[in-house]
């Protein structure tokens, strides 16, 4: 899958989950929200292997980037070199810019011994697609 196709796909989903009017409990993690979190992993930590992710719910500080909705991911991974445990805590913010529904990432908490990829394109607000086809990648397989 070439790497814009990838983001078409993360941010499909991430906006999906916000479509829902009752979001998952912090045990209910619905698999488009497991595809997202393998998602943001990859892009700030590429190497990184993916265990788990735990949805906290909204992020108190959502307003401060002028984000209308968030999610706060809990994602567990292991380093590939070390197979040691680490957690990359992130909301995941949307907000509506000239028109168009906008999502980005904020890293909140982040135990890996590299620093995150700071090419990652979450870095900054990204465009999301039309919900049709938000609703499309959800329910592909």
């Amino acid at each position: 899958m070439r790497r814009s196709a990838s983001l078409i796909v993360f941010v499909s989903l991430v906006a999906g989950s916000f479509a829902h009017a009752q979001m998952p409990s912090i045990t209910e993690v619905p698999p488009g929200t497991l595809d997202a979190a393998r998602h943001v992993l990859y892009c700030y930590h590429p190497s990184g292997r993916f265990e788990y992710a735990t949805d906290e719910g909204p992020w108190s500080e959502q307003s401060d980037f002028g984000a209308s909705r968030s999610r706060v991911l809990l994602i567990r991974f292991r380093g590939m070199i070390t197979n040691a445990p680490y957690r990359l805590r992130v909301a995941i913010l949307k907000k509506t810019r000239n028109g168009q529904p906008h999502v980005k990432a904020e890293i909140i908490e982040d135990t890996a011994l590299f620093s995150p990829k700071s090419s990652c394109v979450l870095n900054s607000w990204q465009v999301l697609l039309p919900d049709n086809i938000i609703e499309h990648s959800i329910l592909s397989p």
